[in-house]
């Protein structure tokens, strides 16, 4: 996490404690937290810098993943297991209309995000 980061998610627990704010500093804090999320959100670790943790499901991309008709994106659920070096994915295989697992590493993966709270 970069230290900008850090110091805005600080601040912000900060400012929660504090409770003592005004409507414009609920809307600033609401705006640079909303920022801090779509870049955190946006990132993605190539698996030659970064590997996710053992048997953590993941969103893996790979070009060779590519599929105009089923997979435009490249992405796929993937995760590391064994001794770690070896991975699993998943890809749609329409003629038999079932998900098919596969070897082959992601180039990129990146964590899944958080679940929406529950609204009821």
């Amino acid at each position: 996490m970069t230290s900008d980061l850090e110091q805005l998610l600080d601040d912000a627990a900060n400012y929660v404690v504090s409770a003592h704010t005004t409507f414009d500093m609920n809307i600033r804090y609401a705006k640079r937290l909303r920022a801090a999320a779509d870049v955190v959100a946006a990132e993605w670790s190539y698996i030659h810098e970064k590997l996710p943790p053992e048997g953590e499901p993941v969103i893996g991309w790979h070009p060779n993943w590519i599929c105009d008709d089923f997979n435009p994106r490249g992405i796929r659920e993937c995760f590391r297991f064994g001794d770690g070096t070896e991975w699993h994915n998943a890809r749609w295989n329409d003629s038999q209309d079932c998900y098919e697992t596969d070897k082959e590493a992601p180039k990129a993966w990146r964590p899944y995000p958080v679940a929406p709270r529950s609204t009821s």
